[in-house]
């Protein structure tokens, strides 16, 4: 009914300050494979994925200011929670740990991790540095994308080798392969 609904709605954002976890704000779903900008303690709903992200925090911005000489441009530590969302497995979660560096010849290397079936991938950081400023941990936006994770999938797999004695052949070998074999191509 809709009030079971609405309590269980209530009870869940209650759960969700408890544990100091990333909040949805209405409206806030997002789509697979587009960009996404969100703060700490603010969460997307990816729907179709039944995935929850939230940024948890941004624990390390090394960027290099424009217009100073830097040995390197800096990286970029951020965690985000992924919870999964969809009525079969709601309540797991995980936490994951991005980076994003960024070379002095304007290059990047970012790292994507993933959860529960999809790729997240950190795309950039706002607001850019300054000499002046000190960015209020508030202040952080990243950028992010999720994907399906279209790598292979594994599957178990027996090789088998044995040996078979038959009196006018001698010795002989049967070998061969088990399983199934599932391959995803991008």
């Amino acid at each position: 009914s809709q009030v079971e609904k609405e309590t269980k709605s209530v009870d869940e954002v209650k759960v969700r300050e408890e544990m100091k976890e990333p909040q949805v704000s209405a409206g806030w779903t997002s789509m697979l494979d587009r960009p996404v900008e969100i703060g700490i303690g603010q969460a997307f709903e990816f729907a179709e994925a039944g995935l929850l992200i939230g940024l948890k925090d941004v624990t390390r911005d090394t960027r290099c200011p424009p217009g100073i000489a830097c040995n390197r441009a800096g990286e970029v530590i951020i965690f985000l929670r992924v919870s999964q969302s969809n009525n079969d497995t709601k309540g797991a979660s995980k936490d994951i740990k991005l980076v994003r560096t960024q070379y002095l010849d304007g290059g990047t290397l970012a790292t994507g991790d993933s959860a529960f079936g999809y790729v997240i991938d950190f795309l950039g950081t706002a607001p850019e540095v300054s000499l002046d400023k000190t960015i209020d941990k508030m202040d952080y936006r990243v950028s992010i994308k999720v994907r399906k994770d279209e790598a292979k999938k594994k599957v178990e797999r027996q090789i088998y080798w044995k040996p078979v004695i038959n009196e006018k052949m001698g010795i002989k070998f049967e070998y061969g392969i088990t399983g199934k074999y599932e391959i995803a191509w991008n």
